[in-house]
């Protein structure tokens, strides 16, 4: 895995995001915007590079492989999509359901890697690997 990201000078790897899942919008009644989301799901996969090791690469392309199928369904169905509550009930409407799918591994994978993340906050002297380990649980 090849770390192209640059990290300013007293800065973080937060500081390199595009966008972070704090600033995706959501709506009233929970309608999560769909470019937004996939926007900071993307800059999330760049943490697998600071990490720097080969074993995250299948954790990052699957997350990424993810993101693809939501993006071409928004794509194909900008209008349909501008949501992703919108793009899945449309594409169930279309009787087709690759987003969807996709959708929902991505999130499994987010929260695969939010609950390794959180086990070595909360475990320090544990080695990163062990904290993946643990999050399959």
């Amino acid at each position: 895995m090849a770390n192209t990201q640059v990290i300013p000078e007293g800065g973080t790897w937060f500081d390199t995001l595009t966008r972070g899942f704090d600033a995706v919008p959501v709506a009233d009644d929970n309608a999560i915007s769909t470019s937004e989301f996939l926007e900071a799901a993307e800059s999330l996969t760049t943490l697998f590079d600071l990490l720097g090791s080969v074993a995250f690469t299948p954790v990052k392309n699957d997350l990424l492989g993810n993101i693809k199928k939501i993006r071409d369904r928004q794509l194909a169905a900008p209008a349909e999509s501008e949501t992703l509550q919108a793009l899945v009930l449309n594409e169930i409407k279309a009787k087709k359901n690759t987003a969807s799918v996709g959708f929902l591994w991505l999130v499994r994978g987010l929260d695969f890697t939010a609950k390794a993340l959180r086990h070595n906050i909360s475990f320090p002297n544990d080695e990163l690997s062990t904290s993946f380990r643990s999050s399959l649980r």
